[in-house]
Order: C-alpha cells, then sequence, then structure tokens
C-alpha cells in the first residue's frame, strides 16, 4: 500500500503513511494513517433525520457537490490501479467544507507489483445485481461494480436519503433488498418494466433532476446497462450541469432545486405531508414580517387586477362624426302621377257605377284597366331600386345590430366570470392572510413563554428579593417570568408590597424588553419541534398563496387575450353598425328596435 501512494490518492483517502514498529524488536504492529478531524459519515449528510444535527446549514446544492466530491475521489482511486470493492456509507467521510475522504482503504482491492489483492467482503445495498447470488471469495472486481455502489451514493445525496432499489412494492409478498436489486427493481425504471414497485410518496420524482442525471441513473441500475455503468467522469459532468442550474425557492431561500421545475420540489413534498427536509437551512428564524408583507403585496396585486379588464362602451367605439349617409334614389314621378290619377278615376267610377250615370260596360272596363295598372305599378314599386335597396339596409342593420349585441354579451360575461374568480381569489387570500396572522400571533405567544422562561427569578437578582422569598415563590411553582402570574401573585400573603411591586417591575421590563425586538423573529430558546411544526405551516400557507395567485395570474391573461380579441371585434361590429344605422335611418326605416 505504501508502494502504490501518491498525493493524489492521499488527498482523497486516509490512506497508510508508514509502518507502525515495535520500538524495541522494530517489527511490523501495523500503520499509522491520518487522522480525520471534523469530518462525519456520509448517511449524516443524506440522511435528514441526521442532517439537522450534523450539517445544519447544508441544503441540496452542497448534497450535489458532495456528491461531485465523491465520484472525483472514486476516480482518483480507480486511476491510481485501485477498487473501493466494499462500498459503503460509513467509510466515506464528509467534512463541513464538503471534502470526501475515504477510510477503511486496508479493504480497497488493488494491484501492486504484478500481484491482486482482493476484497472479499460487501455491502449488499451497494452491491450489485450481477453479484448478489454469489461468493466473493476468490472474486475479482472491476471498476463496472465500484460504479453502481458510487451510483448509490449519488441517488441517495439527491434524493434526501432513498434507496434507488426502496419504494412502494404492489406485489403480494414483498421481498428483501437483496432480492429487490437482483431483480434490477429500480423504483424510477426508464421502461416501465417494474410495475412491482414504485417510487416512494415522499420521494422527489425522477424528473426533478437534470435529464443527463436521469440517464445516469437509469443506465446504472437497469438490466440492459449492467456492463456499461457510468464512469465517475460522466457523473462529474452531469452533476456539475446540475449544481450551475439550480435556483432558490421563492419561499424558503433554504430550497434549492433544478430551475426546469414548474415548482419547488421541496414545497410540493411539504404540501402533500412530507417532512420540510431543509427546514432552517438559510433562515434560522421566521420571518413572520416579511412573509406576511410578501401576502399583502399579492392581494392588493390580485385587487388591481380588476383595471386591467377595461369596462366597455358602445359610444367609445363609434366614429365621430357621425359617417355620410350613401346616395338613395327617388320613386319616378311620371309612374306616381299616373298611378294616382287612375287609381282616383276607378274609385270614382266604381262608386257612381250603382247610379248608373255612365254606361256599365264602360266602367267596368275602365275599371278593370285600373285596377290591371294598380297591380303593375304596385309590383312595379315593389321592385324599385329604393324599395329593393331599403330591404337590404334593414337587412344589413339587424345583421350588424345582432352581432354587435352577441359580442357585447360575450365580452360581459367574460368580465363578468373574471371580476367572480378575482372576487374569489381574493376572499381565498384574506382567508390566508387571516391564517397567517393567527399564525403570526401563535408564534408571538410561544416565543413569548419560551423568552419569559429563560429568565429565572432566583438569578434575575430582583431588588427587595432574599433567598427565603425565592424559595416560597417555587414551592407555589413560580420559578421563571412565565411563571410569574400579577393577579394571583398579589393574592400570596408572605410576599409584601415592595416585593411585590419589584417583581411586576422586572416581569413588564421583560415584556417591554420582548416588544422592541424586532418583530417576527425567533428567539433562540423556541423548542425545534415546535419551530418545525410552525415553519411547517407557514410553508404550506405561502406555496398556497403563490399558487393561487399563479393560477389567477394564469386565468387574467387568458381573458387579456380574450378581451383583446374581442374589443377590437367589437369595435369593428359597433362601427358598422353606426355605418347600416345612419344609412337605413336616410332611407326611412324604423331604426328604434336597433339602437
Amino acid at each position: 500500500m505504501l508502494a502504490l501512494a501518491t498525493p493524489r490518492l492521499q488527498g482523497v483517502t486516509a490512506w497508510p503513511e508508514r509502518l507502525a514498529l515495535d520500538a524495541r524488536t522494530r517489527a511490523p504492529l501495523g500503520f499509522v494513517m491520518p487522522r480525520l478531524d471534523g469530518f462525519q459519515p456520509l448517511n449524516h449528510l443524506y440522511d435528514p433525520s441526521l442532517r439537522w444535527r450534523y450539517f445544519p446549514r447544508a441544503g441540496w446544492d452542497f448534497q450535489i457537490r458532495v456528491a461531485i466530491n465523491c465520484a472525483a475521489a472514486f476516480e482518483t482511486i480507480h486511476s491510481s490501479k485501485c477498487l473501493v470493492g466494499k462500498v459503503y456509507q460509513s467509510n466515506i467521510l464528509v467534512s463541513e467544507q464538503g471534502v470526501v475522504k475515504l477510510i477503511g482503504c486496508d479493504a480497497f482491492q488493488m494491484e501492486v507489483d504484478g500481484k491482486h489483492y482482493l476484497c472479499e467482503a460487501s455491502i449488499p445495498q451497494y452491491t450489485p445485481p450481477e453479484l448478489h447470488n454469489g461468493t466473493f471469495r476468490g472474486l475479482g472486481r472491476t471498476e463496472c461494480h465500484d460504479q453502481f455502489g458510487l451510483a448509490v451514493l449519488i441517488f441517495k445525496l439527491l434524493f434526501v436519503g432513498y434507496h434507488p432499489f426502496v419504494g412502494r412494492y404492489h406485489g403480494k409478498a414483498r421481498p428483501t433488498l437483496e432480492e429487490l436489486i437482483a431483480q434490477y427493481l429500480f423504483v424510477y425504471s426508464s421502461d416501465g418494466a417494474n410495475s412491482e414497485v414504485g417510487p416512494p410518496v415522499f420521494a422527489p420524482r425522477l424528473n426533478d433532476v437534470e435529464p443527463t442525471i436521469r440517464t445516469l441513473f437509469c443506465k446504472a441500475f437497469e438490466f440492459n446497462f449492467r456492463n456499461d455503468r457510468p464512469k465517475p467522469c460522466e457523473w462529474i459532468r452531469a452533476l456539475h450541469a446540475t449544481e450551475s442550474s439550480t435556483v432558490e425557492c421563492k419561499v424558503d431561500p433554504g430550497h434549492k432545486y433544478w430551475v426546469e421545475c414548474n415548482t419547488c420540489t421541496w414545497c410540493r413534498l411539504l404540501g402533500i405531508g412530507s417532512h420540510d427536509y431543509y427546514f432552517g437551512v438559510v433562515v434560522p428564524y421566521f420571518d413572520f414580517v416579511t412573509f406576511g408583507t410578501t401576502i399583502q403585496e399579492i392581494l392588493q396585486k390580485t385587487t388591481d387586477m380588476e383595471w386591467l379588464l377595461p369596462d366597455y362602451q358602445r359610444h367609445d367605439y363609434a366614429i365621430h362624426p357621425a359617417p355620410q349617409v350613401e346616395s338613395t334614389p327617388d320613386y319616378d314621378p311620371d309612374h306616381r302621377s299616373t298611378g294616382i290619377a287612375l287609381g282616383v278615376i276607378s274609385v270614382i267610377g266604381l262608386l257612381i257605377l250603382p247610379f248608373r250615370l255612365i254606361h256599365v260596360i264602360i266602367t267596368i272596363v275602365g275599371a278593370i284597366f285600373s285596377l290591371i295598372f294598380c297591380t303593375w305599378y304596385a309590383i312595379h314599386t315593389i321592385m324599385s331600386p329604393r324599395q329593393m335597396l331599403l330591404r337590404k339596409r334593414k337587412q344589413r342593420l339587424a345583421v350588424a345590430f345582432h352581432t354587435m349585441r352577441q359580442l357585447e354579451t360575450d365580452y360581459a360575461n367574460i368580465h363578468f366570470n373574471f371580476l367572480k374568480a378575482q372576487h374569489e381569489q381574493v376572499s381565498d387570500l384574506s382567508k390566508l392572510l387571516f391564517n397567517w396572522r393567527e399564525l403570526a400571533d401563535e408564534y408571538e405567544q410561544v416565543a413569548l413563554h419560551e423568552y419569559l422562561k429563560s429568565h429565572s427569578i432566583a438569578k434575575a437578582d430582583i431588588i427587595f428579593l432574599n433567598d427565603q422569598t425565592i424559595q416560597m415563590l417555587a414551592t407555589r411553582n413560580v420559578i421563571t417570568a412565565d411563571d410569574f402570574d400579577i393577579t394571583e401573585a398579589k393574592q400570596i400573603s408572605e410576599l409584601s408590597r415592595l416585593q411585590y411591586s419589584a417583581l411586576v417591575s422586572w416581569h413588564e421590563n421583560l415584556l417591554l424588553e420582548f416588544s422592541r425586538r424586532e418583530p417576527g423573529m425567533l428567539h433562540l430558546n423556541v423548542p425545534l419541534d415546535i419551530l418545525y411544526k410552525l415553519s411547517k405551516r407557514k410553508n404550506v400557507l405561502m406555496t398556497d398563496v403563490v399558487s393561487q395567485y399563479a393560477e389567477l395570474e394564469k386565468f387574467k391573461n387568458i381573458c387579456e387575450r380574450k378581451v383583446l380579441s374581442y374589443l377590437f371585434e367589437l369595435g369593428t361590429a359597433v362601427v358598422k353598425w353606426q355605418i347600416t344605422l345612419v344609412n337605413a335611418q336616410a332611407i326611412g326605416v324604423n331604426i328604434s328596435i336597433y339602437q
């Protein structure tokens, strides 16, 4: 092992530095390795329940960086003609800076002076499927075997500790993890053939990572690629691309996620009942002030949306001044005079016929000819250019009017639906704002109680209070400022007026001091479990607010597009109606029903 030592290899492992010899006989007793202070096993980082304790400020982007360093360490080991062999999270240590070191190097498979030293031990959850049904004695491993273990480590780092072969099993008898691995039952299988197992409910989706990363995971865990698993250098390139494309969540700055996701991965999981995997990574307090301001700003934006849809007024789209009237033909005056004269004669003839003043035959013949001419004249009048134009203009006016009225009705419906949706959204956001105020008040009460609990009466050095009085108060369970109640304390006969006044003054000063602190900020004594519950509710509230506002904004954009289209059509329809109205009125059409 000492012969294989290189600066690069020593940079990523706790590689032996020299032999440890017996001081008297100089016989080898072992070897000396570097001591790694400030390092933690890798599972302390990817396991959310442990990360809060050992890496409280480590976000998803930090875990990507550690995954890159893990891949780089494997690449260095492989380039030194060694194999890790026994891949195990406890043998991979991480510092607060993300530096990765491998220990247990004596278990590595290596080649020295042509002689192979094999690794005959294995950890099942990091062992590739093809090695699960055999023995490790005399087994010569390959880089492909190490690449499976590396892929599992990277998967756990990116998928908050979940194993790539552990999920929801849909079969009858649940197999062991070793059996799932041996059957290549990758929970995110790309071909969908693994119908018996699916992803865990509260795990990220495969679409939550960059496409190249998805492809590499499928190549690492699926049967079709068992002889062509991703090399460490491939992981390094893909993880660098992912690291550079992470963005910060608007709800919780401690949430980092891939930029191509529509919403924050961790907020989405939180919304379906998951734990907040990265609680408190960036913000170690409850900034209720900023949070409440954000809700109020969104509420104001929602209210202001009403003015984005203009009210429709017909006269705004009319032409000013009114359009000119088209030319209108008159009746033929000769036919009109002749028709009137013959009509009068025919009527007179018919009236005097009973008195036999004119020969009957002459009268009847004249009446028949007059009737024929009147009929011809009526037909001629109906089919005249003026009458045909009148009917045409009346028909055009009716069509233009009904088209305009239909568009006006459609626009009114769109306008009404938007305002209704807006009103509902404002109402929902107002409820969320009320819930936020309740949550903020609840937090303030919790913070106040914890603040008062942190002030002991015995340590307060309150004037006029002696040890005997303090002990007496303790027997009554009045130990901290949180236990002190002004009304109840007044009933304690053992307290003198001066002592009571001193306690009241001390308690009021604490309340005043608490009120002067920056509002909404976390008091350090608030228990983590209480803080977590409040934070979870706050994040769910904020996610709901952002989601509902996004839905309304989407609806608003659809309405605006429809409105612009309808307003253009309405403007055209109003002008057409106005022109047809003027022309119809000029020719004598009754326009009262078309206004």
